[in-house]
């Protein structure tokens, strides 16, 4: 019964724990992650202002009313050349009135500022469109590097573990010779000191495993303790054969970052030809109806009207130096673009040269993985013939064990490698 208890028990852990796939892994984060939410809420934001802006090009409607009670109503006294006619008092505004207003108003001429404006946003809304995909790519190198991460601490903590076992196993045969006094009791003490740090070095790598998965998790948009993972190896990466002239040209037709700052710089001149119209002037008409119990004596009560108008404000210095401060803004986007893309050479540059040397680097840990397995297989059978001593195989079984752990870290170096280029040139290469 306990049996059936613990098997039950055991495949309910094991239904619960899901597969994750590299590619799974960038979907749900692509899915899931707060940065990305957090950028998308700001495209949707400049969408809204977008809209605002084309409003206006639509006529304003006007709504106003009042109530006013005075203390006392306001009169004027007329009096007439002939004595024999009495003063004639006529009320001016009545003690208590009301007003009303219904009107459209439409800006016939506004200097550029409506137009200007409406481009500025619609530029600003493509740019914050391509910022997303940049965040986005970046976000998935992100992913990649901490899913390898992920995979290049459990290889290394398998290879720790086989370490452990490995000087388990030789700490009996170390006792059992140590027994027939082929070797020293001091052999006992040093293999026992090797084990010892294997092992520290197993806790240290679990520790760490758990940190790189919470990692991947936050950037996945996850809680850590939602749901356990089994995080699944990845195939054996390639990338197709590229000039670094290609890669260059290929960066700067791709980089969402680019083209993002291209259309900021076109968006502040827009912004700063809508800032113009400060000192021009502006043009308008306007009508409706109007209602007013003010004096009904001089004037009636409803009245419809038509009315153009035009205005012209200057404040000083205070729009010219808006229009120089938002232009000076643009050549510091142009200069921050030209800067950019200096940067993005310099990063496809560096993940050029990183991926050909973790190429090379995977290619020589491989054969020094071979010949370290063999040398430690010969050192063995010596030291079990007594021909080779306890520190001939202790240091064999730490090569063996470094040979391993470098194979480990350059096989996955070179997948993030390819990650990198690919982030870096902005879009895939395999």
């Amino acid at each position: 019964m306990k049996k059936v208890v613990i098997l039950f028990i055991l495949f309910s852990f094991a239904g619960s724990i899901q597969a994750l796939t590299i590619d799974e892994a960038v979907k749900k984060g692509l899915a899931n992650n707060f940065g990305l939410k957090s950028q998308s809420s700001v495209i949707k934001s400049s969408k809204y202002s977008l809209k605002a802006s084309k409003a206006g090009r639509m006529p304003s409607l006007i709504l106003e009313g009042s109530y006013t009670k005075n203390d006392r109503a306001k009169k004027t006294q007329i009096s007439l050349p002939s004595p024999a006619i009495p003063d004639i008092s006529m009320t001016q505004v009545e003690q208590e009135y009301t007003e009303a207003m219904a009107a459209l108003k439409y800006d016939l001429y506004t200097g550029g500022a409506v137009t200007h404006d409406i481009k500025s946003k619609k530029l600003n809304y493509k740019y914050e469109k391509l910022i997303f995909n940049e965040k986005k790519q970046e976000l998935v190198y992100n992913i990649r590097v901490a899913f390898i991460n992920i995979l290049k601490l459990k290889s290394l903590l398998n290879s720790a573990k086989q370490e452990v076992s490995a000087l388990q196993s030789h700490m009996q045969d170390v006792i059992d010779l140590a027994k027939e006094g082929l070797v020293p009791e001091l052999d006992k003490l040093h293999t026992k000191v090797k084990l010892r740090m294997a092992q520290q070095k197993v806790t240290t790598l679990k520790g760490d495993l758990k940190s790189a998965k919470s990692h991947l998790y936050s950037l996945m948009g996850l809680n850590p303790s939602s749901k356990e993972y089994t995080i699944e190896k990845i195939d054996s990466v390639k990338i197709r054969q590229l000039k670094l002239e290609e890669l260059f040209d290929c960066a700067e037709k791709n980089r969402p970052i680019l083209k993002a700052l291209r259309l900021k710089y076109r968006s502040v001149l827009q912004k700063a030809q809508a800032a113009e119209s400060g000192y021009k002037p502006k043009v308008y008409v306007m009508g409706g109806f109007k209602y007013s119990d003010m004096n009904e004596n001089v004037e009636p009560q409803d009245n419809a009207f038509i009315q153009a108008g035009v205005s012209f404000r200057l404040d000083w210095t205070k729009d010219f130096n808006m229009v120089n401060s938002l232009k000076q803004k643009a050549y510091s986007v142009a200069d921050t673009r030209l800067n950019t893309i200096l940067q993005i050479k310099t990063e496809v540059r560096n993940a050029f040269e990183d991926m050909q040397s973790a190429l090379e680097n995977k290619k020589v840990a491989k054969t020094a993985l071979k010949e370290a397995e063999e040398y430690y297989r010969i050192i063995k059978l010596k030291y079990k013939n007594t021909l080779a001593t306890n520190t001939d195989l202790l240091d064999a079984e730490a090569m063996l064990t470094k040979a391993r752990e470098d194979y480990t870290i350059a096989f996955y170096n070179y997948a993030e490698s390819i990650y990198a280029l690919e982030k870096a040139v902005g879009k895939p290469l395999r």
